[in-house]
């Protein structure tokens, strides 16, 4: 979302952005593009600042401009956006490129003529689903996607100058037979290139059902080597293992009800191969009906110590869902990771690279 600011500023911001006792320092924030980084960071960027620099041998001052990107922390005991000095950069030369890629959330299929916005570039994505920017400023900045019968999503993203930078944007349909009806629910799971494969993990009430190798009694475990419930109520809709996503959960009611199941459903992400971390661009999409409820993103989770890089193990337990009798959802987020190296309760992924996934450790509490 791209928002017009026209505010006060507050004296830290004052301090910070001041260079010296020169006078007549002015900080425009009337062009600004704003977004939300994380629970309790929004990225400010574009503000400019006029610097009146005095001619030391008695001339005419001269106006020096220079446009910050700032991330402001918010401070519960005071409500007010404190600049976090450390994030603040000069805007940078434009020397990023930006690949995004566009995929319906259900099938993996790539989405054409998809609107997509990086800052104050917009393109339209090619018959492939993706779509390539150059020259864009380093730095945190923020995507946003929309297409036609398609719920919209932006999100921040950190682009490097001479990197590969590649995002992957999978989008919830609204229309046709994949959209969802008003009870049901969808999970997204979306990443980069690296990890090459995230898993996502879906248990919740099943009555009747026996305790396994993978389930609690009385519970599902929805994951890649079980994709479906006996009677419909959760499916795995797709299993990515080569990069970017989608991994899809829907939920539905009971073929005999018009309402989800009441109980507990608990989701949880699995690093299963691949280099670096849950941290490097993971995110996951909610959408209650064709609404896009939260997302929820592991750089706001606690235990990023836990992890262990270039590794499989790592875990993110992103949140929990409780269904009442009446049939009205409650999110709780989680947020924790941790790590677990795989033991004996585990199940091999695939032949190709018989690795052992530690199932049990994702459903209990």
């Amino acid at each position: 979302m791209r928002t017009i600011l026209s505010f006060a500023m507050s004296a830290s911001m004052a301090l910070l952005m001041s260079q010296s006792s020169m006078a007549a320092n002015v900080i425009d924030f009337s062009n600004v593009q704003a977004f939300a980084v994380d629970a309790n960071t929004v990225q400010i960027n574009n503000i400019r600042v006029d610097v009146e620099v005095p001619d030391p041998f008695g001339g005419r001052s001269q106006m020096i401009t220079v446009y910050y990107d700032v991330p402001f922390d918010f401070d519960p005991s005071t409500l007010h956006l404190v600049p976090n000095a450390t994030g603040m950069t000069t805007a940078n030369a434009n020397c990023a490129d930006l690949q995004v890629v566009v995929n319906n959330a259900v099938d993996g299929i790539g989405i054409a003529n998809a609107a997509v916005s990086v800052g104050e570039q917009n393109s339209v994505t090619n018959a492939e689903g993706t779509v390539n920017f150059s020259q864009l400023p380093s730095g945190s900045r923020e995507v946003r996607v929309v297409s036609d019968n398609y719920a919209g999503i932006s999100r921040p993203i950190d682009l490097s100058c001479g990197s590969n930078n590649t995002e992957a944007f999978n989008l919830n349909p609204t229309s046709g037979q994949q959209a969802l009806a008003e009870t049901d629910i969808r999970v997204v799971l979306n990443w980069g290139e690296h990890p090459i494969d995230l898993d996502a993990h879906l248990t919740g009430p099943e009555p009747g059902v026996e305790a396994g190798f993978v389930n609690e009694a009385d519970r599902f475990h929805i994951y890649w080597d079980n994709q479906t419930t006996a009677d419909g109520v959760a499916v795995l809709d797709i299993d990515d293992v080569t990069s970017f996503g989608p991994e899809t959960v829907t939920i539905k009611p009971p073929t005999d009800s018009a309402q989800l199941r009441p109980g507990l459903y608990r989701y949880t992400v699995y690093q299963y191969e691949g280099s670096g971390t849950l941290l490097d661009g993971a995110s996951v999409d909610l959408y209650i009906g064709n609404n896009a409820v939260r997302q929820f993103r592991p750089q706001d989770a606690t235990g990023a110590d836990a992890l262990v890089a270039d590794t499989e193990g790592n875990i993110w337990t992103a949140f929990e869902l409780n269904v009442d009798t009446a049939g009205v959802v409650t999110v709780y987020p989680v947020n924790i990771l941790s790590h677990m190296e795989p033991a004996s309760s585990s199940v091999t992924r695939r032949t190709t690279h018989p690795r052992l996934e530690p199932v049990n450790i994702l459903y209990k509490k």
